[in-house]
């Protein structure tokens, strides 16, 4: 079954569609997927996959495909406007050892304009955010229609400049010597302010772990006051730096992007005499509540940037490594018996990218979600991660 989605995550570019969507396009699930992905970076449709928590799980097979595939092409071509052309949408059929699912091939035309969803008498403007699909900002449906009428195909991209700038800084922390661990996080907005780094408001938010919800286990708060600042002249304007990113460092920028680094030897577990736990070998507990409160603390900040609720969050992380490391499933030292997997230098090849809403709601969500990308590139699963999150109530338990 090469080629089949079995076990990839959903994101910017993948989407699946259960076998029952193509019974209910009147519902227009698969419509509206088509046009926030266009609006977009493009990617794939899969229908025919059944999927639990954002992971294709299993493949469902549809019936009379090619009828299938007719059927779908006229529906979008009624309720998509512009129509799509073949250069912009493409659907096969995949067959598979017991049947065959549908690919769609989303390619954004530069300079067609956004694709609506025609529903009743409204035209609906969707784009894709990750794994999520959300309306248009005014803002960036003014941007469309701007880069149509020069006919130049270019306009200024919010996210791409986001990526840059995330990406940009990580190159700042590659940094030769040690073995590190480096997260991101950069807030694309039209309408956000500029963040005072300097102000008493980013000053209790560094200085008190507890403004974050994290008091009690001193490893689990990126933010502490034992990490000393580095003096403001020293550090680029409307820059602020807590600690030396030779060992262990947070940055807020006021452009509205936060940034973490540390030693891997910070995320080491515990040595327990007897016990098979390596010397190098991560600590898959301190690994969640550095991502959870990260992802507390980069709220925090960017609610002081009055974020939107249609802005974004483009998430980066990256291994780099000059010693050989291990990360083993479960809890140590209970986990010494579960074989561990070796890390290597490591950077996706795109960001986590998701609604500021989502992010606001539950950070620790989305630091799951950190943790979870980073179990998934490296062959682990889900079920792997410590049972420290309560899927429910969308919180990182380590401090409750």
């Amino acid at each position: 079954m090469s080629g089949l989605p079995l076990g990839k995550l959903e994101g910017q570019r993948l989407e699946f569609k259960s076998a029952q969507a193509i019974e209910n396009l009147a519902g227009l699930t698969i419509a509206r997927s088509v046009a926030a992905m266009l609006n977009a970076e493009g990617g794939e449709i899969w229908i025919g996959v059944q999927e639990e928590r954002e992971t294709a799980t299993a493949l469902q097979s549809i019936p009379e495909p090619e009828a299938a595939v007719r059927r779908l092409w006229d529906h979008l071509i009624d309720v998509l406007e512009p129509k799509p052309a073949s250069d912009a949408l493409r659907i096969e059929a995949v067959p598979w050892e017991r049947g065959v699912v549908l690919r769609m091939t989303c390619r954004p035309q530069t300079s067609s304009g956004p694709v609506a969803v025609l529903q009743k008498q409204a035209r609906l403007y969707l784009i894709r955010t990750g794994a999520r699909v959300r309306n248009l900002s005014r803002e960036e449906l003014s941007g469309f229609f701007v880069r149509e009428a020069s006919g130049s195909g270019a306009w200024s991209d919010p996210v791409s400049k986001g990526r840059d700038e995330l990406r940009e800084r990580l190159k700042d922390a590659n940094q030769p010597g040690g073995s590190r661990f480096w997260l991101g996080a950069r807030l694309v907005s039209t309408v956000a302010k500029s963040i005072d780094v300097y102000g008493s408001e980013v000053d209790l938010l560094l200085r008190d772990p507890q403004r974050i919800g994290v008091s009690g286990q001193e490893y689990a708060s990126v933010v502490s006051s034992r990490i000393e600042e580095t003096q403001r002249s020293k550090r680029p304007p409307h820059t602020r730096r807590m600690g030396n990113i030779e060992r262990r460092a947070l940055e807020v920028i006021a452009t509205g992007t936060t940034i973490f680094t540390c030693q891997l030897s910070a995320l080491a577990a515990p040595r327990v005499p007897g016990s098979r736990i390596e010397p190098h070998e991560v600590d898959p507990v301190v690994l969640m509540g550095m991502s959870a409160s990260f992802a507390r603390f980069t709220r925090g900040i960017f609610e002081l940037a009055a974020a939107a609720e249609d802005d974004e969050v483009l998430i980066g992380l990256a291994l780099t490594l000059d010693s050989r490391w291990l990360l083993r499933p479960g809890v140590p030292p209970r986990n010494q018996m579960a074989a561990p997997v070796e890390l290597t230098d490591y950077q996706p090849s795109e960001e986590i990218r998701e609604a500021w809403s989502v992010f606001a709601e539950s950070p620790d969500r989305v630091g799951v979600r950190i943790l979870a990308r980073l179990y998934h590139d490296f062959g682990l699963r889900r079920e792997d991660l410590p049972p420290f999150y309560d899927e429910s109530s969308g919180r990182v338990t380590l401090w409750d």
